[in-house]
């Protein structure tokens, strides 16, 4: 079987190894729980958390080199376990803080990290769904979308049954890979008496779901996006602009960015039209769409 050279072109394969083993030490040690419980404990007035993934600029060459030569079969790259990790060491400090923390965000969530938290004896993310006020989560995943986010349906009641303050709520999936589970598998007819934002990305619905949510909060909602949303056969656009024209009296904005029909929107992909995805974090409010 072929290994990696010691350097490939400027790269030191020797450096990689050595990050490789210091991050096994650090997590086996659980020097990074400490350093989060410490870090988290001294900003007494931290109000928003994101995770992101971190690549430094080495990290980025090897992976291109990897990538370049088909290399993947030699070296094992998993986002989940390290997505999983971090959302439950920042969950247990922020916990242990006593954090005023409100805000929880991640456009690069994978659904397999969050499955873990089914499992949670602690019910950490539970309990801090008590305290949040904003929740915007991007799950990024390749295979077996629908099975992976059906499988996470009891986690979704637990912490959006709990979340009674929340203001503002979006959960968005790959443009190129729409979700089509029915929107209450996710939400369970939940209704926040706070809500003034709510937006969903990439989902395959029909009018009436879409239709049913906002009316269960049409007395405070004053903002609703839905990018990417394609509605099924027997649905029509027309049908969901009245109803929020005429019923959602409080409503300020609404994003219909690439909004479609099902059957176009595959006839579309059969023909090879490229569907873009936003960037990370792309659910985030622009500057016509204001979530305060």
């Amino acid at each position: 079987m072929p290994t990696l050279p010691e350097t490939l072109g400027f790269l030191d394969v020797r450096n990689f190894v050595r990050k490789v083993n210091e991050q096994k030490e650090i997590v086996q040690n659980e020097e990074d729980v400490r350093v989060l419980n410490k870090a988290i404990s001294a900003f007494t007035s931290l109000q928003h958390v994101q995770i992101l993934r971190l690549q430094d600029q080495e990290d980025g060459q090897l992976l291109s080199y990897i990538r370049e030569h088909r290399m993947d079969q030699l070296v094992e790259l998993r986002w989940p376990p390290a997505c999983s990790h971090s959302t439950k060491t920042i969950g247990a400090a922020l916990l242990a803080a006593r954090s005023p923390c409100t805000r929880f965000s991640s456009p690069m969530l994978s659904p397999q990290s969050a499955l873990s938290l089914v499992h949670d004896p602690t019910n950490s993310f539970t309990a801090l769904a008590e305290r949040l006020t904003c929740l915007e989560l991007h799950f990024d995943d390749g295979f077996d979308l629908d099975n992976r986010m059906r499988a996470l349906s009891s986690l979704s009641r637990s912490v959006f049954t709990a979340a009674k303050n929340m203001q503002a709520v979006h959960i968005g999936f790959p443009s190129h890979r729409p979700l089509s589970l029915k929107l209450e598998e996710i939400f369970h007819n939940v209704k926040w008496e706070k809500l003034l934002a709510f937006g969903i990305q990439a989902w395959r619905l029909d009018a009436d779901e879409i239709i049913a949510l906002a009316r269960r909060h049409r007395e405070k909602l004053r903002g609703l996006r839905l990018r990417d949303v394609l509605l099924k056969d027997g649905s029509r656009w027309k049908d969901v602009l009245a109803f929020l024209r005429d019923e959602m009296v409080r409503l300020d904005w609404v994003s219909l960015r690439r909004i479609d029909y099902e059957k176009h929107f595959f006839d579309q992909w059969v023909l090879g039209a490229e569907v873009p995805d936003d960037p990370p974090g792309g659910g985030s409010e622009s500057d016509d769409e204001s979530e305060d």
